[in-house]
């Protein structure tokens, strides 16, 4: 997303990336790989040759690696000392203590026997969580006993792993707020937006999709289509979290959407795919299932009998869910057995049928002739499509 948006603005960047096949590369005219850990110097130096801002898509690049390169003359964004403190919750809680915002209270775990000492001065249960590399429920454990406390810090990787301590809190639900800051000192806020805390619904997403399932790496290479949107190798993975993020922007808009069934919806909504299509990068076809059954009855399968595997899930949550999948292409003719009847399943349908559509601008303009404006016909788009004049020369590059 960060390279789709510099580029509007004129901007070169390079994709710094661990493996050769990222998403991001494959959008640009120029990456680099680290294939032996971001703290290569050889890399590092050609890294710092070919730009003069540095940015990241994620925060799990180790701020020592990026200090490397602040080091080497290039500008990094954000600094490395603040990547260092997001890197850990510690020094994040310390940080937010002393600027007076309200946290749990907290502490370093040293060993099982101070973990069993804080228990007896704060009470059980607690919540146990490693300092580094922990996220969406991992690496975090709610210790409700002095007796389980050596348990829970050998699971979490201890003595090799940092780990510290919070009291435990009570929530209903999980807010998230981007916050940005210029480097002029300019603030914009982004709308406050709820993260998927539906248990059942978490716990679909974690066996469908969690990176210790077998369906997660076929997820994250697969094609999103043969030929019009996103027809390439972790371009389903591409396409759905662009249609989850659009949902869940829209469903903090209008009233009635149950948020967390429309994402976990748009998420989920054409993983048929993966048995509908070939993963051969080279040659995209359809499988006999694919051509037998189509996507949408294979993705409505997969989906029940993960449901089904977990106990307890609700029938009206898996109805919810199962009609989204059902009626994501939005008519009969278009190869949905239903039409979408609820509010859920029509703003999937709408944000999908628009990442489509886009996704399809992004294959032309890639193809479009040097010097040229208009493309040829593509049913696509239903139309020739039209990308302006020729953006002058950049004058930055960034990564």
């Amino acid at each position: 997303m960060t390279l789709q948006a510099a580029s509007r603005l004129g901007i070169d960047v390079v994709i710094a990336e661990r493996v050769p096949d990222s998403p991001a590369a494959r959008l640009t005219h120029q990456s680099l790989v680290f294939p032996n850990g971001w703290d290569d110097p050889a890399k590092l130096d050609q890294l710092a040759e070919l730009v003069e801002v540095v940015t990241l898509e994620s925060e799990f690049v180790d701020w020592r690696a990026l200090d490397s390169l602040q080091q080497r003359g290039v500008a990094v964004r954000p600094a490395p000392a603040c990547v260092g403190v997001v890197q850990d919750k510690l020094l994040q809680k310390q940080a937010l203590a002393r600027a007076e915002l309200p946290v749990p209270t907290f502490s370093q775990v040293t060993d099982p026997g101070h973990l069993q000492r804080i228990g007896q001065e704060l009470g059980w249960p607690l919540m146990l969580k490693a300092r580094r590399d922990g996220y969406d429920g991992r690496g975090n454990v709610v210790v409700h006993t002095a007796d389980v406390a050596e348990a829970a810090c050998v699971h979490l990787g201890w003595p090799e792993r940092q780990l510290y301590v919070e009291a435990f809190v009570e929530f209903e639900r999980e807010l998230a707020c981007l916050v940005v800051r210029g480097v002029d000192g300019t603030i914009v806020e982004y709308p406050v937006v709820e993260t998927v805390q539906d248990p059942h619904l978490h716990a679909l997403l974690d066996r469908l999709l969690g990176p210790h399932s077998p369906t997660w790496e076929l997820y994250r290479r697969a094609p999103a289509a043969k030929l019009y949107h996103q027809a390439y190798v972790h371009g389903l993975l591409e396409h759905c979290l662009t249609v989850a993020q659009g949902v869940s922007a829209m469903a903090s808009t209008f009233p009635g959407i149950d948020r967390d069934v429309a994402v976990t919806g748009a998420l989920l909504h054409d993983i048929g795919k993966l048995d509908a299509y070939t993963a051969d990068p080279a040659a995209i076809d359809l499988t006999d299932a694919g051509r037998l059954q189509g996507e949408i009855p294979l993705g409505y399968y997969r989906i029940r009998r993960a449901m089904e595997d977990l106990p307890g899930f609700p029938a009206q949550t898996a109805q919810a869910l199962l009609h989204i999948v059902l009626s994501h292409h939005g008519s009969l003719e278009h190869g949905s057995p239903v039409v979408p009847c609820t509010r859920e399943a029509w703003l999937v349908h709408m944000i999908d049928n628009l990442g489509g559509k886009l996704g399809s601008f992004d294959r032309l303009e890639k193809g479009l002739a040097p010097g040229a404006a208009w493309t040829g016909f593509d049913r696509g788009v239903g139309a020739s499509a039209y990308f302006g004049p020729l953006a002058a020369e950049p004058e930055q590059r960034a990564a």
